[in-house]
Order: structure tokens, then C-alpha cells, then sequence
């Protein structure tokens, strides 16, 4: 299954990705007590700046998850990992304190939140009840804001190729 399939959330009445999430990620921990909406905020400066990038990274499709664990803002990159990616985004979580990344784990595991991704050359916002307060963000950089939803725990209301997701999922499994 491809990284990102084209859906429809019909409960908002708009465009959605169904994520594959039987893949890896990469978490990106954040050991600073800092507030969320700045470190959203450096984040999509940088993947925006890097999706108008010649450089190869250009050309890969990503999800970038946020959550938090043991008290840390984590964040989790999903697979292929590029590792210039990696490195971007570990020195945007560097301004805000001590950043690492840890090993990759099952994504579908690590209950996070889908924030952002580079879907065919653009970067997107996923529209969810936890990112409602970096609309404005998304907005501010005239992102296509997109409704989301994880192949593990798909939403009833998102529709893929006109069928339920779950039911999709089911059949692709």
C-alpha cells in the first residue's frame, strides 16, 4: 500500500489521505517543556522550505506525526527515512531544547497524531481535533488542509474510492 491514498471525509465535507500506518517511523523527541504551537510553527517553516527544494528530498512522500511520551513532545517521521530529513528536522527541535532521534517502532503502535506531509510535491496539513489550534499556522503558509486518517483505526466517514475506509482496509489488508 502506498504511503498516502486519496480519500473523501464526508463529515467535513472534504478532500482526505488514508496513512499507511503498518509502517515504521523515526521519533523525534523534544526534552524541553515548551509550548507546542512555536515548534509546530518551526516545523512548517522548514518542510515547507524544503518542499520548494531542489534537493532530493523533493521527491519523497512523507507523514509527520506529533504526540507526546514519558512527559516529551514527540514527533515521528514515517519510512523511508531520508536522512537529510532527519537532520532538519532534529535542528528545528534543537532551537526549542534537546532533540534526538530514537529507533524506528511500528507507527500504528505509537498512537500519535498525523500534523503534516509531503504529498506529491506539496506540503499538507491534516485537519483533526489536535491540530485545530495550528489552523491559523497552516493557513498563514497557504497549506491544503486535508482531513486524515490512519489505516490502523480508520474514521467510518472517510471514504476511499467510494467505500468506507474500514472496509477498504479490510479488502487491501
Amino acid at each position: 500500500m502506498r504511503l498516502f491514498t486519496p480519500a473523501r471525509d464526508r463529515a467535513l465535507c472534504r478532500d482526505a489521505l488514508l496513512i499507511d500506518t503498518r509502517r515504521l517511523a523515526r521519533p523525534l523527541f523534544l526534552d524541553a517543556a515548551t509550548p507546542l504551537e512555536p515548534v509546530v510553527e518551526a516545523l512548517l517553516d522548514r518542510i515547507a522550505l524544503m518542499g520548494r527544494s531542489p534537493l532530493p528530498v523533493r521527491g519523497h512522500a512523507f507523514a509527520l506525526f506529533f504526540g507526546a511520551r514519558e512527559g516529551r513532545s514527540l514527533f515521528a517521521l514515517t519510512e523511508p527515512f531520508h536522512d537529510g530529513l532527519v537532520a532538519a528536522l532534529l535542528d528545528a527541535l534543537a532551537a526549542f531544547g534537546a532533540a534526538r532521534a530514537g529507533g524506528a517502532e511500528h507507527l500504528a503502535a505509537a498512537a500519535l497524531t498525523p500534523l503534516l506531509g509531503l504529498h506529491e510535491g506539496r506540503v499538507v496539513f491534516f485537519d483533526s481535533l489536535a491540530t485545530r489550534p495550528f489552523h491559523v499556522l497552516a493557513r498563514r503558509r497557504s497549506l491544503r488542509i486535508l482531513g486524515a486518517t490512519p489505516s490502523h483505526a480508520p474514521d467510518r466517514d472517510v471514504e476511499v474510492g467510494g467505500v468506507p475506509a474500514p472496509e477498504y482496509v479490510g479488502r487491501c489488508a
